[in-house]
């Protein structure tokens, strides 16, 4: 949130933020997206630093490309190969992977703003 809202340097370029600065409420949207990933944290026992969301608001959905949530998938799919061989085996067999709740499937391939150019031929 702390990007969005021009509160710091780091990562305001990142190319995953396209889809929240798109959104017509950006900071609503990047809150959503955030309370989910601090629900599943918490489900996981891992640490979250809930202190730095907003009260809990949700999004009009954002639409995710079929074709994206592929490519992300696969990207997935190459970390936890070299990390975590037994959740990769598991992850592996997934026919199709459930998008985040605030996200919306539609038709479509990889997103334009992806960075690509390392994956071109």
């Amino acid at each position: 949130m702390a990007v969005l809202e021009g509160k710091t340097l780091g990562y305001r370029n990142h190319p995953q933020l396209t889809r929240f600065k798109q959104h017509g409420e950006p900071l609503t949207a990047i809150n959503s997206y955030l309370y989910y990933v601090w629900q599943e944290a918490e489900q996981r026992k891992y640490r979250f630093d809930q202190s730095k969301l907003a009260a809990a608001s949700f999004c009009a959905p954002i639409p995710l490309p079929v074709g994206q949530l592929a490519f992300e998938w696969g990207h997935l799919l190459g970390k936890l190969q070299g990390r975590d061989c037994e959740r990769f085996l598991r992850a592996q067999k997934v026919v199709q992977p459930k998008q985040h709740p605030i996200f919306v499937l539609v038709s479509g391939e990889i997103a334009e703003w992806e960075r690509l150019s390392k994956f071109r031929i």
